[in-house]
């Protein structure tokens, strides 16, 4: 492939990639995934990089936006390998850039403790002081990670009664995902 029709193709990728990224915002539902992850052989090789875990397990919570960019900027299946070189000036991938750095960095113990003293500092007026020390002792031991972090959420939502504690039940921290992916039910390491 020449250099031009590499350019060509760079440029046909780069669009195909702002446009699902526009659709999937524009619905306000989807979520962009390469058609390859959800098992379709699509791959350089004619094949595919299925995840299970988002073809089975996530799909039935989540609305896909699927992507190829390869394959709808024109190329076949088995292809030659291509190599995307960014440029800095492109706002889209600016965006693309940090959205993926965002949601790489992975919760951290000491990030979660953070929250949940700041959601008791919010109920905690309204706690008497026996309550507002089991609670305290709930996130310290999360902290020491003698507890999963389902103790210490699970506590704060129990006790995040009446009106001041409105904000602190609405927070989709203590829900962000469907409970049925069981994806907070373990103590793992962090800083």
């Amino acid at each position: 492939m020449s250099f031009i029709e590499q350019d060509a193709v760079t440029k046909r990728y780069r669009a195909h990639i702002s446009a699902a990224m526009d659709r999937a915002s524009a619905s306000g539902r989807g979520s962009p995934c390469r058609v390859c992850l959800l098992g379709e052989p699509v791959r350089y090789d004619g094949g595919h990089s299925q995840s299970r875990f988002l073809a089975n397990e996530l799909d039935p919570f989540v609305e896909w936006v699927h992507v190829c960019p390869e394959m709808e900027a024109g190329l076949g299946t088995p292809r030659e390998t291509l190599r995307l070189e960014r440029g800095r000036g492109d706002p889209r991938m600016a965006y693309a850039e940090v959205f993926q750095r965002t949601f790489s960095r992975r919760a951290s113990i000491r990030r979660n403790v953070n929250v949940l003293q700041q959601c008791l500092g919010m109920i905690g007026n309204a706690l008497d002081a026996v309550r507002r020390a089991d609670l305290a002792e709930a996130i310290a031991a999360y902290a020491r990670r003698q507890v999963p972090l389902c103790v210490p959420t699970a506590m704060l939502l129990h006790q995040a009664c009446g009106e001041e504690a409105q904000y602190v039940r609405g927070q989709t921290y203590f829900a962000p995902y469907p409970s049925e992916l069981r994806l907070r039910d373990h103590v793992h390491d962090g800083q």
